[in-house]
């Protein structure tokens, strides 16, 4: 009767409530408070990037309807997003189509550019 007492002893509270429970309380609430700063980060840039490439910024909101539309705006086929459900494919894919999307950044800011700069140019010929 006394062993199994003892062993009842062992899983009830001693009163000793020491440090550890709270310094975990408080390292897990700086780590919540980081990812949800990265999550505020991450939806800025997704938004600013469908602003830019003229979609609804509200669309990285929505969890597979933002793939589509990053595919949309790398101009790659809707197919490619059932190569994202293949394990180690799924990161080659999404490195391309990071690239693809810094590529189309790219190309649209030097058309842009490049149109400005003729834009001013003939506006300068013409005064």
């Amino acid at each position: 009767m006394s062993l199994m007492l003892s062993g009842m002893m062992l899983a009830q509270d001693t009163g000793y409530e020491g440090a550890g429970g709270t310094a975990a309380g408080i390292v897990g609430l700086l780590f919540t408070l980081i990812w949800l700063a990265v999550m505020v980060l991450v939806i800025a840039g997704l938004w600013k990037t469908f602003v830019k490439a003229g979609k609804p910024g509200w669309a990285c909101l929505i969890p597979i309807y933002n793939v589509i539309v990053l595919l949309e705006i790398a101009g790659k086929e809707l197919w490619w997003i059932i190569l994202l459900f293949i394990p180690v494919v799924n990161f080659v894919i999404l490195i391309l189509v990071s690239i693809l999307l810094t590529a189309t950044a790219v190309s649209a800011t030097v058309a842009i550019s490049s149109t400005l700069s003729i834009s001013s140019s003939s506006t300068a010929t013409m005064t």
